[in-house]
């Protein structure tokens, strides 16, 4: 992700791993989860980061296995 970079999830997004978003470009950066958004992890056991800053408007996040780490303020 980079400057600006907005990610708007209205249906779903699912970390079947131990990935996550990295914002590398620096800047600010957006995970939108909105209405019957769903923001999951289903797989690994560590973390998956989200070096983004994560609006959760109305949506659900919902960690199955490890943990989601919301990193970007």
């Amino acid at each position: 992700m980079g400057n600006g970079a907005v990610i708007n999830n209205t249906d779903g997004f699912t970390f079947q791993s131990d990935a996550g978003f990295v914002n590398t470009l620096g800047g600010s950066a957006t995970f939108a989860n909105s209405g019957a958004g769903v923001l999951r992890k289903t797989g690994g056991a560590g973390t998956s980061n989200i070096s983004a800053l994560v609006a959760n408007n109305g949506g659900t996040i919902d960690v199955q296995t490890g943990t989601i780490a919301l990193n970007g303020g």
